[in-house]
């Protein structure tokens, strides 16, 4: 028994050289991609603070283009633009006003590899 407990050592060079690269490579992925989702979740804000916003049914189009670039740049969101050739849909129909929110996303992670992450939001309210 004296034998086997001497002979136990711990972690190699090598074994630790693996977890630090494990531990690095993980970091570097949330450090890259985690930006990207918190972008995400403040479009999902925006999309949401919509139920505050008073005479929402008397507003046009473009009127809520502009009101969406407003607050895209007050969040400084860079990767989703309101507006001609933007990344939001709106339509009205029906006493319906729906907003569809399609974009994505490419993030260099290491020398030639890259994410692409798509997201998208959808909103749909009654207007009265």
């Amino acid at each position: 028994m004296s034998k086997l407990i001497s002979r136990q050592q711990g972690m190699t060079v090598i074994s630790w050289v693996l977890v630090l690269g494990l531990i690095a490579f993980f970091a570097t992925l949330v450090l890259r991609l985690g930006p990207i989702y918190l972008e995400n979740f403040q479009v999902k804000s925006i999309l949401s603070g919509l139920d505050d916003m008073p005479n929402l049914s008397l507003k046009s189009k473009s009127e809520l283009h502009k009101i969406f670039n407003k607050k895209l740049y007050i969040n400084a969101i860079k990767t989703v633009q309101a507006g001609k050739g933007g990344n939001f849909k709106i339509t009205k129909q029906d006493k319906k006003l729906v907003i569809d929110v399609e974009y994505e996303v490419r993030q260099k992670i290491f020398y030639n590899i890259d994410a692409l992450i798509t997201f998208k939001e959808h909103y749909e309210t009654v207007l009265h």
